[in-house]
């Protein structure tokens, strides 16, 4: 399992998960669900965009488990 997590005045979330990594820059999800994430490993650090703040980019990290 793939977990899309960012950091959001000093709150680390899960705003997302799929079975396959489907994650790249510049995808836009919405940046306030809080998915259960026990931790895994890192995969990559990439840009997204929140669909509740469209013209800022978020920094997000994508984690395997």
């Amino acid at each position: 399992m793939y977990y899309l997590v960012v950091k959001n005045l000093d709150v680390v979330r899960c705003i997302h998960r799929d079975k396959e990594d489907v994650y790249r820059d510049g995808m836009s999800f919405s940046c306030t669900p809080d998915l259960e994430f026990q931790g895994g490993e890192l995969v990559r650090e990439i840009g997204i965009t929140c669909s509740e703040n469209p013209g800022l980019t978020v920094e997000a990290k994508v984690y395997r488990n």
